[in-house]
């Protein structure tokens, strides 16, 4: 056994964001790969038309987990529920939940985070601010906590274009926020108190961060921040995903014709890593809490970048001339049009494109649509991706550069076993193999589209193929008789 492996032998943890991407996997890997694991505690929000027990099966029936399950289909008897909802004071747990927090868990992932970027700030601060201090609050009180490991993001600073792994002001104490989200109106907080920050999750992570520095002296405890999430890179499936937020819509907006136009520069590089390397790091830098005694720095609180690495980077543009060999080597039997879509970090041209690709595409499928008798849908679809454009386009109009120091002192603590079942070495990414097993897995995972329909898939794209160059020919030959007149009206 390793010595993380070892680390983790008779743990009581608990996981805050169980039901989320990354919260889920660091179940699994935790189950998968620490026999020894004494229990996990997760933290389930309740639901009107589901049980506990309902939700958690819900968890446990994903896909990634038909690897533990096809090793030990018993791996759910060591899950225990907690009912608990972070936009609630101390989480929504009662007495009972938190006396079980104090006197039996030793190591806390805190996960869970309210992700939308348009979310009210009021929302966003309960969730991802007040979430947190309590959640510390009570752990505070705890017996036998050896580790707490808040995972935030790398873009929580991002007003600034180089990112340390140390702690920034953010210019408010969060406690006046929190205050002040309960009394004022929310548009008059966003423009009083958010500043540079575009977005409200960004900056309640940038609030978050500073209520975590306020307790260095309490416990071990160290901050995570990985970059943009994406599929799996090995575990539990290569490729593996569950959800559509941010690049993997896109891509598959951009897979089924849909998307057309992009508003990023293509110059910058792309900020992507692989869940499974966020995973890694998680339960390393815990290890790192109780094992490491030389500091990584001179801060008491460790901060982790994890992002690309500057010597193994890629950009939008190498990514998106690299996809496009995917789409047509693994299409969607479900494309809608002929995948065609093109780049500019200038928004006016984007505008411009996106009006003639998406808006007016949408009103005229509309239109067939009410002509056959069936409710529009493709405008206020197309008004959604828009908007989900606009929100991501700060972040994919912009560069960074991020210190990756701790990152790289951590690595060097891990043994050779541990580098291989923990790996989380952002310079041993083959970034072609990984995006060509982020397109066959969402595929099979997200579209539900098996490997067997690409056959029937390609036929269906020639054909999109022939339909789509021939709508071109008749547009410019349209164009070219209108030219053509107008030239012979006035000469």
């Amino acid at each position: 056994m390793s010595p993380i492996q070892d680390f983790y032998s008779n743990q009581v943890i608990l996981l805050t964001g169980v039901t989320g991407f990354i919260g889920k996997l660091i179940a699994e890997k935790l189950l998968r790969t620490c026999p020894n694991l004494k229990k996990i505690y997760v933290l389930v929000r309740p639901k009107p038309t589901r049980s506990l027990d309902e939700r958690l099966k819900d968890i446990f029936d994903s896909t990634c987990f038909d690897l533990l399950r096809s090793q030990d289909p018993d791996f759910g008897k060591k899950i225990h529920l907690l009912s608990g909802d972070c936009k609630e004071p101390f989480l929504g747990l009662n007495f009972e939940a938190i006396e079980i927090l104090k006197d039996q868990v030793t190591c806390v992932f805190h996960v869970a985070a309210n992700v939308r970027f348009d979310i009210d700030l009021k929302t966003a601060v309960h969730t991802n601010v007040r979430g947190v201090r309590d959640l510390l609050e009570i752990m505070k009180e705890a017996k036998n906590l050896r580790a707490f490991v808040y995972v935030s993001t790398a873009f929580s600073h991002c007003p600034r274009t180089e990112i340390r792994e140390e702690f920034y002001g953010v210019g408010t104490d969060p406690e006046k926020v929190l205050q002040m989200v309960d009394l004022m109106d929310d548009q008059a907080l966003i423009s009083s108190l958010m500043g540079p920050w575009p977005n409200t999750y960004v900056y309640s992570k940038a609030l978050a961060e500073e209520v975590v520095r306020r307790y260095e002296n309490c416990f071990p405890i160290c901050i995570v921040r990985p970059a943009i999430t994406l599929s799996c890179l090995k575990e539990p499936f290569p490729g593996w995903n569950d959800n559509f937020n941010g690049p993997i819509g896109i891509s598959f907006g951009i897979a089924l014709g849909l998307l057309r136009s992009l508003h990023m520069d293509p110059k910058f590089p792309a900020p992507y890593v692989p869940v499974d390397f966020v995973v890694n790091i998680i339960l390393a830098a815990a290890w790192n809490l109780e094992k490491c005694v030389e500091k990584t720095t001179n801060n008491p609180i460790p901060i982790y970048n994890l992002t690309a690495a500057k010597t193994n980077s890629v950009t939008y543009g190498w990514i998106l001339d690299y996809y496009k060999t995917f789409v047509f080597k693994y299409p969607l039997t479900k494309t809608v049009w002929y995948p065609y879509v093109q780049l500019s970090r200038y928004k006016t041209i984007h505008k411009i494109r996106s009006f003639f690709y998406h808006t007016v595409f949408s009103y005229i499928v509309d239109a067939i649509l009410v002509t056959i008798g069936k409710k529009p849908l493709a405008v206020k679809k197309y008004q959604k991706v828009n908007k989900t454009l606009d929100l991501l386009s700060y972040f994919v109009l912009r560069s960074w550069n991020f210190d990756n120091s701790n990152v790289d002192f951590l690595w060097d603590q891990l043994d050779e076993k541990d580098k291989e079942v923990f790996n989380f070495n952002m310079k041993t990414v083959d970034w072609k193999s990984y995006f060509e097993d982020c397109c066959v897995g969402g595929r099979v995972f997200l579209v539900k589209d098996p490997l067997e329909s690409i056959p029937k898939a390609k036929r269906w794209m020639y054909f999109l193929a022939g339909v789509h160059y021939a709508f071109v020919g008749f547009v410019m030959y349209a164009w070219y008789w209108l030219l053509s007149t107008v030239f012979k009206i006035l000469f």
